[in-house]
């Protein structure tokens, strides 16, 4: 009888151990989720990130405000270099999702931000047809305030500058599109009934 209890508290021991073995892994694997996630919020763009407002001119000489805007337009934004061979992969999808806006007839500004020289993005703009307007950070600090040191980078803003969606990497599918077309239009719905909201509101104390 005490060799059976023996062998049972043996085996029981080596189940404890190995389920604390297992534990402990999910553990260090959750925690190194964390600590990655947390890295990523650091260096890149997420939503609920709010970025800073600024003014700009197109390298076609239009002048444009980026973030908030009084206006309560919604923005798209790609983010890309000249010399970035994903940039160059995604631009058919950029095509495809500022093409969608426009056939949706939606107030959403769409623009390309290039990390490059004015030179090189005349350059780059000429040579791929790109459609919509295309500009540059007026000042090198802002790169770092957007997160957007790795291309290429699709961002949806709503009207007051807050990131609604973040997307690092190359775009590639048409899910990928819809996705962004969608949050944009979201961001726009968002946007209206906010103000149907204020209107009936206004309307009621008169």
């Amino acid at each position: 009888m005490p060799l059976r209890s023996s062998r049972f508290l043996s085996i029981a021991a080596v189940a404890v151990a190995a389920l604390l073995v297992v534990v402990l892994a999910l553990q260090n694997r959750a925690l190194r989720e964390e600590a990655l996630s947390m890295r990523m919020r650091e260096t890149l763009p997420y939503p609920g990130h709010f970025v800073p407002t600024f003014q700009a001119t197109t390298v076609a000489g239009k002048s444009v405000t980026i973030g908030a805007t009084e206006s309560g337009q919604r923005q798209v934004l790609f983010v890309f270099r000249t010399t970035c061979r994903h940039s160059l992969e995604t631009l058919p999808a950029w095509r495809a999702i500022a093409e969608g806006l426009e056939a949706a007839l939606t107030d959403v500004g769409v623009y390309g931000i290039s990390l490059d020289s004015e030179s090189e993005t005349l350059g780059y703009v000429a040579g791929n047809d790109v459609p919509f307007p295309v500009l540059q950070f007026p000042d090198a600090k802002l790169k770092l305030l957007y997160r957007v040191g790795g291309v290429p980078i699709t961002l949806v803003l709503d009207h007051e500058g807050e990131v609604v969606y973040a997307r690092a990497g190359v775009v590639r599918s048409q899910a990928g599109v819809d996705s962004i077309i969608v949050a944009a239009l979201q961001a726009a719905t968002a946007v209206e009934t906010h103000r149907d909201t204020l209107s009936a509101s206004v309307g009621h104390s008169q």
